[in-house]
């Protein structure tokens, strides 16, 4: 994963555990009309996309010790998106080893 991913990755984590935090926490946020909520979603959106392109780009690229291993992550973060929560600092943000 480069510096710039590295960066964008952080960023979209930053996104989307901010806006729903701020969402739930402060109580005059809880009347916000559908007009205003919407584009809200539509940085959320983006930075979600992102994230999970720049994780995926990363498990097909990394080598790992056996196949079934880039098939769990990728089936994990298909279907429970926040385990790239655990899958970045275990294998993303770790420089990738040459293949032998």
């Amino acid at each position: 994963m480069t510096t710039l991913e590295k960066i964008l990755v952080l960023l979209a984590l930053f996104i989307l555990i901010t806006v729903p935090v701020l969402l739930v926490a402060v109580p005059s946020l809880h009347t916000l009309p559908l007009a205003l909520l919407l584009p809200i979603s539509i940085p959320v959106f983006i930075a979600n996309a992102t994230l999970l392109f720049i994780v995926f780009k990363d498990i097909f690229t990394r080598p790992f010790s056996r196949q079934s291993k880039r098939y769990f992550w990728a089936l994990l973060v298909f279907f429970f998106p926040p385990s790239t929560i655990i899958y970045l600092p275990l294998h993303g943000f770790k420089p990738r080893k040459a293949e032998t």
